[in-house]
């Protein structure tokens, strides 16, 4: 069963589906995936802790937000880690606050552009490495900035809901075109809901590289039309729905009077004439409260040409409609007869008939009611602020605890504090704090803010400690040492009255040894609550550590034959003439090379392709779009498999080729990152995300 990566939460799934006219295609096996968390979290139960799943690097090239909603929906994962705040507020989206305020995202690289890059973990609610002294510092002077965060957290929330009410706009007016289209098309009330899909769709690609696939059918991404992912724009979510409600009942009341063809086509025409297209700032994001409502403005005045078509159209049928009542007999009954139409959410839209239903007068906001929700959130953010200067005036100055209070998108007082963990470099020698060197004064700083927290009310939590393993190997005396190193400065924190509500320690390897058991009771224990332990774990939910049998290959890479042929003794094949064939030979051309992702280094007999159940030397040099395969001696009498080999037959270079869940293919995965010397990470983040089409297969 496969299934096409969407860009919504919910995942298409073809059983009939084939890959025949895709170039080169990426599989992830959900079933592996699944299993290999079971083997992880199982593994983290015994030590009495809990996982946080690592989908950085867009999942180690698996894809990170369709593995993210997976394991959320599937196995109940509720902590992620990723690299670079981009990454994590990709995450986000997919998980919305206040919704998904469960789901914890984590970054486990060095924060960029502090301190003011803190003002962005705040309000899409990630928590912060602080991996340093100089961080740490940032985050001190950061939290003491009362009135800049303030004024970010309402010009983020702004933002975002004019941002969110433009695209519903536009997804209004595509969706209201579509369906005129379709009624047109089917000349009567009856509404085609298409289900029919291919493979040609646009693909978009996310900030992490995550590729999806763009749905052209309204039913399928019809939550996405009108749904907003949080409340910080519920006002203009109210005015979309209504816009299209209205737009609705007009078009079908149009059938309704069974005007002629060329009528209706022009009252659509003049109906879902889009509005002006309203680019965002570039620097939305750095606009200022003061400029929002003049920006809005703006649009406003922009939209008053579509207003006045919209007007004109709406009068013009309702003349149309009055002339055509008088010349209909009314019932005397108050009994009401329907047409039956499709909605946008798919559900049947009961619209009243001609003879009793009222006249729709031309309504002076369609067109621009969809931008009031816009200026009211921009006028209510200028009041809340103005209402929250006057609050700190009364409370003692910039410094009291009322000047914290951070916004919610609807401007309404709510208390959100940015979690932040201290990285403990305990070995590793990349980031974090040292535990040999200023000890005292990185427990004193980490105790500073601590007590902003705590005495201050400042918009921070200390949320725990983190550090990385080197070495996790069995029986590796270098990771029971980093162990002792940070078990030693947690303990030195504890004792200057700060408690760690968590700490992070093994990565997959650590975490799948036996002989490393970290997360003893007595090592959690402290005197307010106990701490709580978990472990980071990327490589092996995508089944990347070899040396734990237990775990299942999740990645298969496939690309298709396109030519075979036969060279006679002495022919070259490829670039530079490396391979040149000692016999009449049978070769065949498979639709992939190394600017897909395909190493190289894999050229000439150094990599294997399965095809047909065999495996086949890869023959002369990797080209950029294209690799050659020997399928063998036309002479020869036991090369069965080779002389059966056609186009169209799918090559796989690495990864399951069957349906068997144990499987791990002919070609592993494992085997090629041991021959060039790398991880088997480094391959499958190599893979081009625009070339190679990512599919999620069950098994």
């Amino acid at each position: 069963m496969m299934m096409n990566g969407s860009n919504n939460n919910n995942t298409a799934v073809s059983s009939d589906a084939k890959d025949e006219d895709i170039r080169a295609v990426h599989r992830i096996r959900l079933s592996a995936i699944r299993h290999n968390f079971g083997v992880v979290e199982q593994a983290a139960a015994s030590q009495k802790c809990s996982v946080i799943t690592v989908v950085k690097a867009d999942a180690y090239g698996h894809g990170a937000r369709l593995t993210a909603r997976h394991l959320v929906d599937r196995c109940g994962a509720s902590a992620f880690a990723v690299a670079t705040l981009e990454e994590a507020i990709w995450i986000r989206k997919e998980f919305p606050l206040p919704q998904h305020a469960n789901i914890r995202i984590m970054v486990l690289g060095p924060p960029v552009n502090v301190p003011r890059c803190f003002d962005q973990y705040l309000h899409h609610g990630i928590e912060v490495m602080v991996s340093g002294m100089e961080v740490a510092e940032a985050l001190w002077q950061w939290s003491r900035d009362v009135e800049g965060i303030k004024l970010s957290m309402v010009e983020s929330s702004a933002s975002e809901s004019k941002e969110q009410a433009l695209a519903d706009v536009q997804g209004v007016s595509e969706a209201v075109a579509m369906r005129s289209v379709m009624l047109q098309n089917n000349n009567g009330i009856n509404v085609h809901r298409s289900s029919s899909s291919n493979d040609d769709d646009p693909i978009i690609k996310s900030p992490m590289g995550e590729q999806h696939e763009i749905d052209d059918d309204i039913s399928d991404n019809k939550a996405e039309i009108v749904r907003r992912t949080s409340d910080d724009a519920d006002a203009a979510a109210g005015d979309v729905i209504t816009t299209t409600a209205v737009a609705d009942a007009v078009l079908l009341k149009n059938v309704g009077q069974q005007q002629p063809v060329q009528q209706q086509q022009m009252n659509m025409n003049v109906i879902v004439n889009k509005p002006p297209t309203v680019a965002c700032s570039a620097t939305l994001s750095h606009t200022s409260g003061q400029h929002l409502a003049n920006e809005v403005r703006n649009i406003l005045l922009q939209q008053k040409t579509y207003q006045k078509q919209a007007s004109v159209a709406a009068n013009a049928m309702a003349a149309a409609e009055t002339e055509s009542l008088s010349s209909v007999p009314r019932a005397t009954s108050p009994s009401v007869s329907s047409h039956a139409g499709s909605s946008l959410d798919g559900s049947v839209l009961a619209v009243p008939s001609m003879d009793t239903a009222p006249v729709v007068k031309a309504s002076p906001t369609v067109g621009v009611s969809c931008f009031k929700g816009i200026e009211d959130v921009a006028r209510g953010s200028r009041m809340s602020q103005k209402r929250e200067e006057r609050k700190v005036l009364m409370n003692g100055g910039p410094d009291s605890s009322a000047a914290t209070a951070c916004f919610t998108q609807k401007g309404v007082q709510h208390r959100r504090k940015l979690r932040w963990h201290a990285l403990v470099d305990s070995g590793m020698g990349r980031l974090g704090f040292k535990t040999d060197i200023a000890v005292d004064a990185s427990v004193d700083l980490v105790r500073k803010l601590y007590l902003m927290e705590v005495e201050r009310d400042a918009p921070i939590e200390f949320f725990g400690m983190v550090t990385h393993m080197a070495d996790a190997n069995e029986g590796s005396k270098f990771t029971s040492t980093q162990m002792k190193k940070f078990v030693c400065l947690l303990e030195q924190v504890r004792k200057a009255d700060v408690p760690v509500p968590t700490c992070s320690t093994d990565n997959s390897s650590a975490l799948l040894t036996i002989n490393l058991k970290h997360f003893d009771p007595e090592f959690l224990k402290q005197d307010q609550a106990d701490t709580r332990g978990f472990v980071r774990c990327g490589g092996a939910i995508y089944g990347q550590r070899p040396a734990f049998k237990q775990l299942r290959a999740v990645s298969t890479l496939a690309a298709r034959i396109r030519h075979v042929a036969t060279v006679k003794p002495g022919d070259s094949v490829g670039y530079d003439r490396s391979y040149v064939a000692h016999s009449e030979t049978r070769i065949a051309t498979v639709s992939i090379g190394f600017a897909d992702g395909y190493p190289r280094e894999l050229g000439n007999g150094v990599g294997r392709v399965s095809i047909r159940g065999a495996t086949f030397p890869v023959a002369g040099n990797v080209c950029m779009d294209m690799l050659m395969v020997d399928l063998g001696n036309v002479d020869d009498e036991d090369n069965d498999i080779g002389s059966k080999v056609q186009v169209n037959d799918e090559a796989i270079l690495w990864g399951p080729d069957t349906d068997d869940p144990e499987n791990a293919g002919l070609v592993r995965l494992q085997d090629l990152a041991s021959k060039l010397k790398t991880t088997q990470s480094a391959l499958t983040c190599g893979l081009d995300l625009v070339r190679v089409k990512r599919v999620l297969v069950e098994n």
